[in-house]
Order: C-alpha cells, then sequence, then structure tokens
C-alpha cells in the first residue's frame, strides 16, 4: 500500500471516481464536512480509521471522494467532493493523528492532492501496525478492525489475541 499511496495523484482520483473503484481492505473514500475538523463526525470516522486501519492489514483514505453503495450494495466511488481550506485539513489531520487513537500508530502519512489554490484532496497512509490494539478516541473509546469495505467494532475474542500477541 505504500507504493499506491506514493503513486496517488490528480488522475489516480479522477479514475477511482470514474470507474467506481470499489471501498475494499486497504481503501477508504471520505467527504468532510469542515476542514477545520469542527463536525464530530468527522472527528470519529478519522478516529475509526485509524484505528481500524492499524489492528488490520493497513490502507489509505482518500478525502474528498464521496462513496456510496451500488446497486449490489457495495461501496464506490461515485462523486469528488475537493476540499475547501485544504492546507488547514492538512494541518488538523496532522494535528490529531497522535490525539484520536492509543497508543499512537508509527507512521501515519498524510499528503495534499492540489486541484487549485487551496482546494484539493488528502491521501492518508495508516500502516499496519504490531503495537496494537489502537483504540479509536474522539468520543467513540472503541477498538476497530477492518473487514471487506467496512470497520466494525472488535470483540473481546479479537482483543485477547491482539494483547496476548504483545
Amino acid at each position: 500500500i505504500h507504493k499506491l499511496f506514493e503513486n496517488i495523484n490528480i488522475e489516480t482520483i479522477k479514475d477511482f471516481v470514474s470507474n467506481q473503484q470499489e471501498e475494499n481492505l486497504n481503501i477508504e473514500f471520505k467527504t468532510i464536512i469542515n476542514s477545520n475538523f469542527t463536525d464530530k463526525n468527522d472527528r470519529k470516522n478519522f478516529a475509526k480509521c485509524l484505528s481500524g486501519f492499524a489492528n488490520s492489514n493497513g490502507g489509505i483514505i482518500v478525502w474528498g471522494i464521496d462513496a456510496r453503495k451500488k446497486q449490489n450494495g457495495v461501496d464506490c466511488a461515485s462523486a469528488i467532493k475537493e476540499i475547501e481550506n485544504v492546507n488547514i485539513f492538512l494541518s488538523k489531520l496532522n494535528e490529531y493523528t497522535g490525539e484520536f487513537v492509543s497508543p499512537d500508530v508509527e507512521g501515519v502519512l498524510h499528503k495534499k492532492v492540489e486541484l487549485s489554490d487551496d482546494k484539493g484532496f488528502i491521501v492518508t497512509l495508516i500502516p499496519e501496525s504490531d503495537s496494537g490494539p489502537h483504540i479509536a478516541k474522539a468520543g467513540e473509546d472503541r477498538y476497530y478492525k477492518r473487514s471487506g469495505d467496512s470497520f466494525y467494532r472488535m470483540e473481546h475474542f479479537d482483543l485477547e489475541d491482539m494483547f496476548g500477541r504483545r
């Protein structure tokens, strides 16, 4: 997923939408309500992604793409919803990366894919972690794991297994 992260550019983002790229084990598409990260749901979404990807195989969030379920029930990239004030949003992601999950996930990267002056997309790489389990904060206070194209709350046996591996 590191190579995919490095190679995502504006053409890749447009291709995700035109090809209706399905969300999968390693790719999640997100829109945001406010680039200042003041919306509670935006904050919880980021916390869930940090926990879920770190507790699984790692993954990439592409911020600024709307995903909708197709008739078969699978979430796919459906529209471009570029982020206004993308520089502020990038700054907030960097600030909250260490606050929205515990323990911290090492190696989280964010990169900006700019469309025009202060509009664009952010791509976030969340690597798989060996120091988990990681709990989502920002009002969630739950452990998540990635399965298919969604995050689910971890069960007691999942947590026992992860704590046991430590």
